[in-house]
């Protein structure tokens, strides 16, 4: 009986040094995979980033949102691509600054500065589904911008809750 114990636990230890062994496969595999897709591993995705900025940006929830629309003490900016505006519309009143842009249209020192980000109000930033506007959030807190918070669950959020939506033309 002693030495079919002993058979069973090396069985199991050489399973287990098995399974260890194609664990370790498969990251390397994952790693190789995403290196030759992206020349380079990365090394903070954005789901990490996410958890960042959510960690340090207050989220304000749609019906809070509703409540401050029309009110000068907010300023409402839509970080969403135009093409997704003129296809769906936006908060009315908002402005919109594409993600990219953000940086460098807040920033005074940038030839791309607008005006409305000198303002004594709240920002309330907004994208389809929260996570560019979190990331807006972020670097715009980092930068120097505040107060300034985000729409739990974004645009389409907005829309679920019923909210009014103010419809975007196509410039020719």
């Amino acid at each position: 009986i002693g030495a079919i114990c002993s058979q069973q636990q090396d069985l199991k230890a050489v399973v287990q040094e098995k399974a260890g062994i194609q664990a370790c496969r498969q990251r390397r595999n994952q790693q190789t995979r995403s290196k030759a897709r992206m020349g380079k591993a990365i090394l903070k995705g954005h789901r990490a980033m996410l958890d960042e900025a959510n960690a340090s940006v207050s989220a304000i929830q749609v019906v809070e949102a509703k409540d401050m629309i029309g009110d000068a003490k907010y300023v409402f900016v839509d970080l969403r691509d135009i093409r997704e505006l003129q296809r769906d519309g936006k908060i009315p009143g908002a402005f919109s600054c594409p993600r990219g842009m953000l940086k460098f249209w807040i920033n005074p020192g940038s030839p791309y500065l607008k005006d409305v980000f000198n303002q004594d109000a709240t920002y309330v930033l907004y994208c389809n589904t929260a996570w560019r506007s979190a990331l807006g959030a972020k670097t715009a807190m980092d930068m120097g911008l505040a107060p300034v918070v985000h729409i739990e669950g974004g645009f389409s959020a907005w829309k679920e809750a019923g909210g009014d939506i103010q419809a975007v033309e196509r410039k020719s």
